[in-house]
């Protein structure tokens, strides 16, 4: 009897090993330590519809019958510490599993970095390189899983921090501090590595189950990879026409340390910076030199990124640009940019000529707020530590207030032929105590990079209270953040005449500064880069910062980054004198800006408001550059405002004096903005007896009064691809947001805005003869209703510049329907709008040629893809082919509902094709 149960009892164990080895996948965490990780492995496998095993020991299982292994060792101090003595038997076999193709993943917070490694571990071909802090918080996928990311509330001391080593991929990053945290490898085998635990993912948008499913497709699928990104990219909004970049290297690269928290006035040698102390964890201590030493000789076979590309979009989801190509440090300024406009970005780390992958993408939008001028002035204040009203009136003034800071500090400048002048009234200091200090870092050739080994040149100026007077000191700068930063001891800084009191009951700085004589050499007229800012010793309290950006970046050091630098502009006496004044605007309201002399001022009358905050209105007398004739008010008024301020639209009236017209014919006086290539026409009513012209937008910039030629039209068109019938067209690309601010038409007018129910851009042009040169072309935009219409959506009474009062031919241009043209001359002039309406009668079309789209109602003809005035095959084989299936502003939309699909060529082009314009 007993053979027989020995028997039974066999058979039910090789049917019990069986079904061990029945599951998709084996998970094993050792020692128990992980089991809340193991759990949520198994519950996201099963959602996936995966069979799974948890096991606290590998002994018994055939793990080639598993098609991936989960490896759960925890994080200190609940962690299982893998060993080579210990687990030599597991750790052989899990290499031989591997050398069978087999799919490993394994997690642990501080297996890679701190733990010692196994020979598992190189198969990972990743290395730890960092113990880590509790740092994790948002999690962002890279790679094949960039639109993955996760909040982290799991266990987390001393996470470990991972590099890949040749081959691997960063899978993903934690944002702050950067770092990456997940390898991929691909060989004849798949692995991946966790420095986080898998069950200490929070679901949001994004789930552990969503996440489990991207494994599961790693691991069949694989994933080509690029060489890692850098990391933590950040852009800098609110600069004049520029976008700092700021970004850390990629994970493994082999750079120097810096202190993350010196004081500008007490900034040290490298050798004096402190060391962090050795960790003890699990009975072992392990130096600093040590991993150091271990760490570089792993990362001597990792990738190095040799430079960096920038590329840049102008919406979120658009094709991109590259702008600036094998940049050597981890900053860049864009100064192309435009103010009033938000721009995308992305950086590609260049190794050995090749790119990796893109960083993750991150925006800004430049204004003026990061840009000052100091005003060209014949008063002359007294450095006495007083800022007196009547000193330091039409001064520049500008908070400075540190983020955090409850009290608002003002910074006050101005220039002449010889000094420059700087006030700082900081009521967030009551009392002076030694080391006090007022403090310019500078940047003089406004280059964004200090001097490559000159430490005389570039650097750190301050004003240091010593118990009775203020010492100004200047300590150089040289080399690049954060690779070679250099810097000298402090010395006495000449040509700088300072002084502080606390006379108003809190502390205020006055400071002259010898253009020719003192460390600071630059001429009126030219700007430098200026980091400011006011310390409250001892406890080192910045009570100022300017701009106050960089203080809230994770560089805590960013005083040592220039390309995060204001601009200080310096005036030059007569040629371009500035004259400020602001204004809050916290209701529609009309503001005066009284300030300018010489009887100009302005005016503005706000119908619509959004927000509220300063509005500040810059008068720059005779000094307009590039104008577009030689007839024009020599004033440019740049109108720019707070951030707070998020919309508007406001009437401006430009008030001039008898001289500014003296030589000019006054009644012609249009308004004009600067777009950042040319003063695009904007128009205007004049009123002369009142000497002014007032126009209405939405839009602060620069404007400029030029005397122009103008008449006045009123248009009506439909469009046979948008037409939807009852007299309404489609207005799918804009309320996608897909109608670009800048019109696809030859003016290339820009907007700062569209409105609602707009259907396209179109642009209308006049001749004097049917096939005569045009007089002039102006963009507007096309309403649903089929009026075309101003900026606003709603001016029906559109100003075309550079035309007399007369008869004109009409001509509308749409990018993918044909032209037309009025049948007859059409007479227009400057005060009284004429009609084209091409909606209601075949007999306004020229050449009597026009789509029919319902009884009575006509348009014009769509399906011309590249412009050429005819609907023939090339619109189809060479656009629409290589467009069906995209969405976007394209032009084999023919329909314009921003997509290029069947019916653009079924529906439209097939039913135009052979048709051309009539218009000569």
């Amino acid at each position: 009897m007993f053979p027989k149960i020995k028997i039974m009892m066999l058979v039910m164990f090789l049917v019990f090993a069986s079904l061990l080895d029945a599951e998709d996948a084996l998970i094993w965490y050792p020692g128990g330590y992980a089991a809340g990780s193991a759990g949520s492995i198994q519950s996201a496998l099963i959602a996936n519809s995966k069979t799974s095993v948890k096991t606290t020991t590998l002994s018994g299982y055939t793990l080639s019958n598993y098609s991936i292994l989960f490896i759960c060792l925890g994080v200190y101090p609940n962690n299982y510490v893998l060993s080579q003595t210990s687990n030599g038997n597991d750790i052989n076999a899990l290499i031989s599993y591997l050398q069978n193709s087999g799919n490993i993943y394994m997690e642990g917070g501080d297996t890679w970095a701190w733990d010692f490694p196994t020979d598992l571990h190189g198969w990972f071909n990743l290395y730890g390189e960092a113990d880590g802090e509790a740092d994790l918080g948002t999690l962002m996928g890279a790679s094949c899983f960039v639109d993955l990311n996760f909040s982290y509330s799991g266990s987390q001391q001393h996470i470990d921090r991972l590099a890949p080593l040749e081959g691997a991929t960063v899978m993903f990053t934690n944002t702050s501090p950067a770092y990456a945290c997940g390898i991929a490898y691909e060989d004849s085998y798949r692995t991946i590595g966790l420095s986080f635990e898998f069950g200490g993912l929070a679901d949001g948008d994004d789930t552990k189950t969503n996440l489990m499913n991207q494994f599961l497709d790693y691991f069949d699928n694989g994933c080509p990879g690029g060489k890692p990104a850098p990391l933590n990219v950040q852009a800098f909004s609110n600069y004049n026409n520029a976008v700092p970049l700021v970004w850390e290297a990629p994970p493994g690269q082999t750079v120097m340390a810096q202190n993350q928290s010196l004081i500008p006035s007490l900034t040290a040698s490298l050798a004096s910076m402190p060391v962090r102390k050795p960790i003890v964890k699990a009975g072992r201590t392990r130096t600093n030199e040590e991993h150091f030493a271990n760490m570089a000789k792993i990362a001597s076979v990792g990738y190095q990124a040799d430079a960096y590309n920038i590329y840049r979009s102008t919406s979120e989801n658009g094709s991109t640009t590259q702008i600036a190509a094998n940049v050597d440090r981890p900053y860049y300024r864009d100064e192309t940019a435009l103010n009033g406009f938000t721009y995308y970005y992305f950086i590609k780390a260049v190794y050995d000529g090749q790119e990796g992958e893109a960083s993750i993408k991150t925006s800004a939008q430049p204004s003026a707020q990061n840009s000052i001028t100091a005003p060209w002035k014949f008063i002359r204040p007294s450095i006495d530590g007083l800022v007196e009203t009547d000193e330091w009136s039409n001064a520049s003034s500008f908070t400075i207030t540190a983020p955090g800071a409850p009290n608002t500090t003002t910074l006050y400048t101005f220039n002449d032929d010889t000094y420059l002048y700087l006030a700082l009234d900081d009521p967030g200091n009551a009392l002076l105590t030694t080391d006090d200090q007022m403090g310019l870092n500078f940047d003089e050739n406004f280059n964004f990079s200090w001097p490559g080994s000159s430490l005389t040149e570039e650097g750190t100026l301050w004003l240091s209270w010593d118990g009775s007077a203020l010492n100004p000191l200047f300590r150089g700068l040289a080399g690049y953040w954060p690779h070679s930063m250099r810097w000298a001891d402090p010395m006495a800084a000449s040509g700088i005449t300072a002084a502080a009191a606390t006379t108003a009951g809190h502390v205020q700085y006055e400071m002259r500064i010898d253009l020719t004589n003192s460390i600071i050499n630059v001429t009126p007229g030219e700007r430098i880069g200026i980091y400011a800012y006011s310390l409250d010793m001892p406890d080192s309290t910045f009570t100022a910062s300017w701009p106050g950006t960089v203080s809230s970046t994770v560089w805590q050091d960013a005083w040592m980054v220039p390309v995060l630098y204001g601009t200080l502009n310096l005036s030059e006496k007569g040629s371009c004198p500035f004259i400020i004044d602001a204004e809050n605007i916290t209701a529609p309201s009309t503001c005066n800006f009284n300030e300018f002399g010489d009887g100009r001022t302005l005016s503005m009358t706000f119908t619509a408001l959004t927000g509220s905050g300063d509005v500040t209105v810059q008068q720059t007398n005779g000094c307009l550059t590039n104008p577009i004739n030689d007839n024009y008010i020599n004033c440019v008024w740049n109108i720019s405002g707070a951030n707070e301020i998020t919309g508007f639209i406001t009437d401006i009236s430009f008030f001039y004096n008898d001289n500014d017209v003296s030589t000019l014919d006054e009644s012609k006086l249009q308004v004009h903005r600067w777009n950042g290539s040319t003063w695009q026409y904007e128009g205007g009513t004049v009123d002369a007896a009142s000497n002014k012209v007032t126009f209405r937008t939405n839009h602060f910039g620069d404007f400029a009064l030029f005397e122009r030629d103008h008449v006045l039209l009123n248009g009506n068109v439909f469009l046979q691809g948008a037409y939807e019938g009852s007299g309404l067209m489609r207005t799918s690309l804009s309320d996608g947001d897909m109608l670009p601010l800048t019109s696809t038409h030859a003016d290339g007018r820009i907007l700062h805005s569209i409105p609602t129910d707009i259907c396209d851009w179109i642009m209308v042009e006049l001749r004097t003869t049917p096939d005569g040169a045009p007089v002039t072309q102006r963009s507007f935009l096309l309403r649903n209703n089929g009026a075309i219409v101003d900026w606003d959506g709603a001016v029906t009474d559109l100003s075309l510049p550079d035309a007399l009062d007369g008869s004109y031919y009409v001509v509308i241009s749409h990018r993918n329907h044909l032209s037309v043209m009025s049948a007859a001359p059409i007479i227009l002039s400057e005060s009284t709008a004429g009609v084209a309406n091409f909606t209601t009668a075949l007999s306004s079309y020229y050449g009597g040629d026009a789509k029919l789209l319902e009884t009575g109602i006509y348009g014009l003809y769509t399906g011309d893809a590249n412009g050429n005035g005819q609907v023939q095959n090339d619109d189809k084989n060479d656009y629409w082919k290589s467009l069906v299936g995209s969405s976007g502003y394209l032009s084999a939309d023919f329909n314009l509902n921003g997509q290029v699909q069947n019916d653009d060529k079924n529906d439209f082009w097939k039913q135009n094709v052979g048709r051309g314009t009539q218009v000569p």
